[in-house]
């Protein structure tokens, strides 16, 4: 008889609880049971910081491997798009499986993908900055990425900051302090400005340390894509701010991004003034 917490950390728990019901947690231990059998998968551990998804190192007849299961099908769809894309150009995982199947907690979507490293990413403790000189050859790989047309049509941003700004009067991960509403404002405004027209290629969506993995030739790594039709200049500007706060448990330092960009600027073909509105969108959210 399996636990929940073999699966899901005390976070990820209540995060998964908060977002699908307490009804998936409680089914989590018979799904993760019923799918170890079937596919003759033996847990090696549990990989934590995510909160829409439970996620699992496992030993399998293919090898050991990364196994991904969640409720948000139409995610799902678009994260397995972007990584064929970006498993393929070598700065992310390669895509082993996936497929959707009813379930004892309604319909989810499995990822099967390949392990990268022993599944550690920047977020954990003891883990090494990475050198600018990674950080522009990762988001110049995932820009290349991004100017090719995925399989299936991606969403826009506006479905998922748009919230996020309205949310952010009440603070941001971690206990931030909630943005005064004359920055809200002005975010929104540089938000709109930012995406009309919609641009025509798209972004990983989540380049936060937890996502990033160093490779074993000293290469940066991305996991975890959530694709975005967006321009490039959001996945530099959400690296630079996101790496800081993120790291120390504070709202978005929009000094320490800037610092960031400015080492970062000379490696990439961004408009340093679109990197920089896109960090300021990003730190009124406080997420």
């Amino acid at each position: 008889m399996h636990r929940t917490d073999e699966f899901v950390d005390d976070m990820a728990r209540a995060w998964l609880g908060e977002r699908y019901g307490a009804a998936w947690v409680a089914g989590l231990p018979a799904l993760m049971g019923r799918l170890l059998r079937e596919h003759r998968w033996t847990p090696v551990r549990r990989l934590t910081g995510g909160c829409t998804a439970c996620v699992l190192v496992v030993d399998g007849p293919g090898g050991r491997c990364v196994v991904k299961v969640t409720p948000c099908v139409t995610r799902s769809r678009h994260e397995a798009a972007a990584l064929e894309a970006l498993g393929c150009s070598g700065v992310g995982p390669r895509l082993l499986d996936h497929w959707e199947e009813p379930s004892e907690v309604g319909d989810v979507s499995v990822l099967v993908t390949q392990l990268l490293g022993d599944g550690s990413s920047l977020r954990h403790e003891g883990a090494n900055a990475p050198s600018v000189e990674a950080l522009g050859a990762m988001l110049r790989a995932v820009e290349e990425c991004g100017a090719q047309a995925l399989s299936l049509h991606t969403d826009t941003l506006h479905d998922h900051l748009g919230p996020r700004l309205e949310r952010a009067r009440g603070g941001g991960l971690h206990g931030t302090q909630a943005p005064a509403d004359s920055e809200l404002v002005a975010a929104r405004e540089t938000f709109h400005a930012l995406m009309s027209p919609t641009p025509g290629t798209w972004v990983h969506g989540s380049l936060h340390p937890g996502n990033l993995v160093p490779g074993a030739d000293g290469r940066l790594l991305v996991v975890d894509p959530r694709p975005f039709a967006a321009d490039p200049a959001y996945d530099a500007a959400e690296v630079c701010l996101k790496w800081g706060s993120e790291r120390h448990g504070r709202r978005h330092n929009l000094a320490d991004g800037r610092a960031l960009w400015r080492r970062l600027r000379h490696r990439l073909d961004h408009d340093g003034e679109r990197v920089d509105a896109w960090m300021r969108v990003l730190a009124a959210t406080g997420f």
